[in-house]
């Protein structure tokens, strides 16, 4: 994001971005957040062009973010294009990419079983492969624009030699050139010899669910699978040493990463809501309001679990167990009635979290699994004690870390922010405290 907040400053004529299609659609997104899709057009190479992109972007850029497509439209009726996708869905797996390097990769299969055929069943040698790919010509397939050959006298090799573009428009990909011949002067001799012619809240809402529908649904998931690990298997674990009990919870996100990626693969895609569209400027900086909901529901979150802990006897409960669980046993405090109250709470707050999280940075589990990480340094700065201390540390990390991007140098490291406050926060406290202990 440095880099396109860079180039944007020098007012361009569009930004060209040349990136897998895991980072152009968070950096999208972010470009989005801070409305750089409505003041230049982005174009990309044929990297982006994946079916799944135009819907992970949403339709902020419909009809400002332009891709090379190389080969045929992923969703054309021609027939080679349509045996391809009729090979993926037979052989491979829904998660399996509809883009231009499948479809590259169905072209080479086609052209090495030609030269194969070629040969006599008793004849087919590295050598006799070799010389036979090497004097394919006019290999025909409506995914090319033009015959493919492979020339072995020439100096060089370029089997594609028109391509065609395509724009983002009502979460397709809109086809807006087609065939267009390059202009490369080495092509010339190729011109001579032949005429180059013309990837839970997500899947609801592909299933058409309200909005709404999907967010409980979410929430509800979260909140379920919290509530079973809570009240079956952690109180199994619950008189072991804090190592085998973190270890027990680490499993349980191994399992739901393999889960997801099972069921939706690694797909990059995005979860938007209606108030991705409002925004309100400050200090420059343009904030949607889905940004501004984050904040009221972090600010929200932390005060009811304060005046929970602090008045309700359900809160006593919870203080009592954190200090010394067998003591509070002995006094009657209700162990696992308590546990699952804390295990529930903990998942509908999850389950929140997660649905902003996936619009605000990507819906792909294994990333959003581990962000918890990053959370670990604001926790760390309220020393475990305070809520409200670890909130303004969350926020506090999150901008020091944006303030990093535009700076060249340190934009690479922003990411250590967290970890480098974090290790800062416990010399200082360490400090702190053994000069305390001195003292007494």
């Amino acid at each position: 994001m440095q880099g396109t907040l860079q180039a944007v400053s020098n007012n361009p004529d569009a930004i060209v971005l040349a990136l897998p299609k895991g980072l152009t659609v968070p950096l999208l997104q972010a470009a989005e957040e801070q409305g750089l899709n409505l003041t230049k057009p982005f174009l990309s190479a044929a990297s982006a062009y994946d079916l799944s992109v135009p819907e992970a972007i949403g339709p902020g850029w419909d009809g400002r973010f332009y891709a090379n497509m190389e080969f045929n439209d992923a969703q054309s009726t021609a027939e080679d294009n349509q045996n391809w996708l009729a090979v993926l869905d037979a052989f491979g797996n829904d998660s399996d990419p509809r883009d231009t390097f499948s479809q590259g990769g169905y072209l080479a299969a086609r052209i090495v079983t030609q030269a194969l055929l070629s040969l006599p069943a008793d004849g087919i040698t590295r050598e006799a492969v070799t010389k036979a790919l090497g004097e394919i010509r006019d290999f025909k397939s409506d995914i090319f624009c033009t015959p493919w050959y492979y020339d072995a006298t020439s100096e060089h090799h370029n089997p594609n030699a028109a391509t065609r573009m395509a724009i983002v428009k009502d979460g397709k990909w809109d086809v807006i050139s087609d065939c267009v011949e390059s202009d490369d002067p080495e092509l010339a001799d190729i011109r001579e010899f032949e005429s180059v012619r013309a990837h839970v809240a997500w899947q609801m809402l592909e299933w058409d669910f309200p909005l709404l529908a999907a967010i409980v649904a979410a929430v509800t998931v979260s909140t379920g699978i919290s509530f079973v690990y809570g009240r079956f298997l952690a109180p199994l674990l619950s008189h072991r040493d804090t190592v085998v009990r973190a270890v027990g919870t680490l499993g349980l996100a191994l399992v739901l990463i393999a889960t997801m990626g099972v069921i939706w693969g690694e797909t990059p895609r995005r979860l938007q809501f209606p108030t991705d569209q409002l925004f309100i400027t400050l200090f420059e900086v343009r904030l949607t309001f889905t940004r501004l909901i984050a904040l009221g529901l972090a600010v929200l979150m932390v005060g009811l679990i304060t005046l929970l802990l602090n008045t309700t006897r359900l809160g006593l409960d919870m203080r009592a167990l954190a200090n010394d669980r067998d003591l509070s046993a002995l006094l009657g405090v209700r162990i696992t009635h308590t546990e699952t109250a804390a295990w529930v709470i903990t998942g509908i707050f999850a389950g929140l979290a997660g649905l902003l999280l996936a619009d605000f940075v990507r819906l792909q589990g294994t990333y959003l699994t581990f962000l918890v990480i990053p959370a670990i340094a604001a926790a760390i700065l309220g020393q475990l004690r305070s809520l409200w201390f670890t909130a303004v540390a969350g926020l506090g990390i999150g901008i020091a870390e944006a303030m990093l991007t535009p700076i060249a140098w340190a934009s690479p490291y922003r990411a250590a922010t967290p970890f480098l406050i974090a290790l800062i926060a416990v010399l200082i406290l360490g400090s702190t405290a053994q000069a305390a202990l001195k003292d007494r």
